[in-house]
C-alpha cells in the first residue's frame, strides 16, 4: 500500500484503536476511538461512544505508527 492510500484511509470520523506499544498507556488499549484530526506530529481522538461530544484528547505521535483503523 502506498503512503497516499494510507493517508486517505485516515480521515475525520474514522474508527481507530491504539496499536500496542510500550509508550501507550494500558487504559487506552482495546478501546475504539473516533479520529477528529491529525497532522505529522499529533492527532486528536475521542472515545467512539462519546463521538460528537466534548472531551477529546490530543496525543503526540503519528496516526501511521500509533493507530490502526477498525473495520
Amino acid at each position: 500500500m502506498f503512503k497516499e492510500d494510507i493517508t486517505k484511509s485516515f480521515h475525520f470520523g474514522a474508527k481507530v484503536k491504539f496499536l500496542k506499544q510500550d509508550k501507550i498507556h494500558p487504559d487506552l488499549m482495546g478501546k475504539e476511538f473516533c479520529l477528529i484530526g491529525f497532522n505529522d506530529s499529533a492527532f486528536a481522538v475521542i472515545e467512539w461512544d462519546k463521538k460528537g461530544g466534548y472531551g477529546f484528547e490530543y496525543y503526540t505521535g503519528s496516526v501511521y505508527s500509533d493507530l490502526e483503523l477498525v473495520a
